[in-house]
């Protein structure tokens, strides 16, 4: 996942052949997502997964919790809002590991601006250099900036597009802070072509396409039990299964997908399911308006092992986004999912 022309984080072997004795330390890296979904197949968090597994590094990965409730008025959502602020500034510091990743949990703030950005930037670079991080690699574009200390390598990875005019609700506050990211990173990574030339339309230039990839051999080699397993459990046998998954944000085009479906049901009435999988702040809402339609269901998050079978029992996928700058410009995984599960899209 880590483009071979990129320079090195670290100096470069002399022409004379080193022989690294089992004492090497570690190059210790942090890896600080665009998002933390676990339950998800997210880049940052599969490229952290694939670093641990050379022993030449110690990997930690960032990790906080969203607010994902669904507040049905102004009064309830702040004081939703300060609940959860109160309870994220003080939770303990604390590190997990699991299958090689250090899963880091440290105080932290999701609001206001620009105060979280300054009480989270803190945090990270007491974290850097308590644990004497040498490279960190960042995709976020919201909250987490990238710690300034001294003698660490920086590596920002855009995933998403936040630097054209109207690519998101907060646009600007995101273009903003990726603008600043951008200028303190010492190497530009970025999924697309497309997203080379809007860096380029800023000043940046020099940046590495390091594209979106796929695990083949788990969507190619079928669990039959498993997705037999999901055919019963949501009912799905003998009814052609329209399959959207991923993360369903402001971007997800969901009203136009409920929309689309309704119309599809009174054609083929009984014939047809909507299978909905994975997280995101949009479900909530839809989930209330479509209590009483069997057909369209909801399975949440699942575990990124057994996603593979999701694509499976679809009969087709649907990628129904928003038309903006933000989807134009974007390379989802999902695109590379369905077809690795050799589905239609």
């Amino acid at each position: 996942m880590i483009n071979p022309s990129m320079p090195p984080a670290h100096p470069p072997e002399s022409k004379e052949k080193t022989v690294l004795s089992q004492e090497s330390p570690k190059i210790k890296i942090l890896v600080i997502p665009h998002q933390p979904h676990r339950n998800l197949k997210v880049r940052a968090i599969e490229m952290a997964r694939f670093l641990a597994s050379d022993s030449r590094y110690q990997v930690f990965t960032l990790t906080w919790e969203t607010d994902a409730n669904p507040y049905s008025n102004f009064p309830e959502k702040l004081l939703g809002k300060t609940a959860g602020l109160c309870k994220s500034m003080h939770i303990p510091q604390s590190i997990t590991e699991e299958s090689g990743v250090h899963w880091v949990r440290l105080p932290y703030m999701l609001t206001p601006y620009p105060a979280c950005q300054w009480f989270n930037q803190r945090q990270l670079s007491r974290f850097v250099a308590e644990q004497g991080i040498q490279l960190v690699i960042s995709g976020n574009a919201y909250h987490f900036p990238m710690p300034q200390n001294n003698g660490i390598h920086r590596i920002y990875d855009v995933v998403d597009d936040h630097l054209s005019p109207g690519s998101g609700p907060a646009w600007r506050k995101t273009r903003q802070f990726t603008l600043r990211e951008l200028r303190k990173t010492d190497q530009i990574m970025t999924i697309s072509h497309a997203l080379q030339a809007e860096l380029e339309k800023v000043g940046f230039a020099q940046s590495h396409y390091v594209p979106n990839g796929v695990d083949y051999a788990a969507f190619t080699q079928a669990n039959p039990a498993a997705i037999e397993a999901i055919r019963h459990q949501y009912q799905l046998h003998d009814r052609f299964v329209i399959g959207y998954i991923g993360n369903h944000g402001w971007w997800s085009g969901l009203a136009l997908l409920m929309d689309a479906f309704q119309k599809l049901q009174a054609q083929h009435p009984n014939r047809c399911k909507l299978l909905i999988v994975g997280p995101g702040e949009e479900l909530a809402h839809y989930r209330q308006q479509t209590t009483s339609n069997p057909d369209i269901i909801f399975t949440g998050p699942v575990d990124p092992q057994s996603v593979a079978g999701y694509f499976h029992v679809s009969s087709i996928g649907v990628l129904p986004f928003q038309q903006c700058p933000f989807t134009d410009n974007a390379m989802p995984l999902k695109i590379l999912e369905y077809g690795a599960a050799r589905k239609t899209v």
